[in-house]
């Protein structure tokens, strides 16, 4: 019981001595075992180092060149240089971090600290921290953070944060985060790498890349005329407000999505410029339902998507006679126009890039045989100023070449077609109509 008695006097001594900067000391060299038992005596918090080396545990009010520490070393104010310990280093808060509240209570961190599970830091830029576990910067860090765990920063960051598991951003940033499992960010400008989920609570200029990317995009209002400023990409993307830039993925999903969405589904309030997908899915979609036929096909279900600038087609195709089958997709646009004055939807003209993938006579759907299409089109309604809905009756030409690596390659006969080798080229008309 005495023995704790006597630790605890000691403890109350340190940190009476430790608020005030007043009694500060300067010893360039200290050794020590425990704190308490050193060079420093009992008054190692009012001492400042350039060089403190404890074989288990120590702390100093601050230090300027090294520190080592085989458990852990705690500094009052100012670490500048090296901090190495077992386990922890701590500067600016005792026994833990702590929310600063006092101007005289700032901490002032230039170092590099290395630890074995958690480097703190309560208030302070430049510089970098390595640990095995965990770093904690409740406010500023200018430098870099590297962790098997988690990297934290409550206010502010301009360096990048790495972590196998988690990088977290309170408020402010800059840099990067590259984690394995949940980068996470209020207020953002920089980059989030490589994480199963990326979310960013404000602002987002550059790139997310995961398996899930979320922005929030609060005020991205102010600052979106004539500016494209980040990318999503990933499995899933969700941009909840509005946004410039691209989504790149599976399934994405934008409430405004200004510039571009890729991906096999897209679904937006307002379709982007130049949604490229096999669904789009908008409240101002544009696009058509249509039935045609062709000398490849005897008949044709075909459905567009897409924006103004830019549309997505799939076309089912079959011929029962040849056992045949095609699978299509295509991008470009349509335009409907009409005389100065009259109807603005009396015709349309179109152009298209396709390709398709036939598949007959018991073939695999995994083993294909492209077709590449280009496509130019003109449509008529003739029922325009009638109250029936617009129905188009369309001619188009198209060119077509296909690449069969083995077999027959005659996909086509009759005029207007080349065969070289594996090669067959066609020209051919398409007729039918559209909704």
């Amino acid at each position: 019981m005495q023995r704790i008695t006597l630790i605890a006097l000691l403890l109350a001594v340190q940190l009476a001595y430790a608020q005030n900067p007043d009694f500060v000391q300067f010893k360039p060299f200290h050794f020590g075992v425990v704190p308490g038992f050193g060079s420093t005596g009992v008054y190692g918090l009012k001492y400042e180092h350039n060089v403190s080396i404890n074989l288990f545990s120590g702390h100093a009010y601050a230090n300027n060149i090294l520190s080592i520490a085989g458990i852990s070393h705690f500094q009052v104010q100012r670490s500048q240089g090296i901090n190495i310990a077992g386990i922890s280093n701590i500067l600016g808060a005792y026994p833990f971090l702590k929310v600063r509240q006092h101007r005289d209570s700032l901490a002032e961190f230039g170092a590099i600290q290395v630890a074995g599970l958690i480097n703190g830091v309560n208030g302070g830029g430049f510089g970098g921290q390595l640990s095995g576990g965990i770093n904690l910067v409740t406010g500023t860090l200018d430098g870099i953070q590297i962790s098997s765990i988690h990297n934290d920063v409550n206010k502010a960051l301009s360096g990048g944060q790495i972590s196998l598991v988690s990088n977290r951003v309170g408020d402010m940033a800059l840099g990067f985060q590259s984690a394995l499992v949940v980068n996470r960010a209020r207020m953002m400008s920089g980059t989030q790498l490589f994480a199963l989920f990326n979310y960013v609570n404000h602002e987002l200029d550059g790139l997310q890349f995961g398996g899930f990317n979320a922005v929030s995009n609060r005020n991205s209002h102010i600052y979106r005329e004539n500016r494209f400023y980040w990318m999503q990409l990933g499995l899933f993307n969700l941009a909840f407000e509005n946004g410039d830039g691209y989504q790149v993925g599976l399934v994405n999903y934008g409430k405004d999505i200004g510039f571009a969405q890729l991906g096999l589904i897209n679904i937006s309030d307002k379709i982007p410029q130049y949604p490229v997908g096999l669904l789009n899915l908008a409240g101002d979609i544009n696009g058509f339902l249509r039935a045609h036929t062709n000398r490849m096909f005897r008949y044709n279900i075909e459905m567009a998507t897409g924006s103004k600038k830019l549309l997505s087609a799939l076309t089912y195709s079959w011929d029962g006679q040849r056992d045949r089958n095609g699978y299509s997709y295509a991008l470009g646009n349509q335009k409907k126009k009409g005389p100065a004055g009259l109807a603005q939807n009396q015709y349309f003209y179109e152009a298209f890039l396709q390709v398709t993938n036939l598949v007959e006579n018991g073939d695999s759907f995994l083993d294909p045989n492209l077709i590449y299409t280009a496509k130019a089109q003109f449509g008529y309604n003739p029922f325009r100023k009638t109250k029936m809905m617009d129905l188009y009756f369309f001619v188009g030409l198209t060119g077509n070449a296909t690449w069969i690596d083995s077999g027959d390659p005659s996909v086509v006969e009759g005029p207007l077609v080349s065969q070289t080798n594996n090669h067959t080229f066609w020209a051919d008309l398409n007729f039918g109509v559209q909704l």
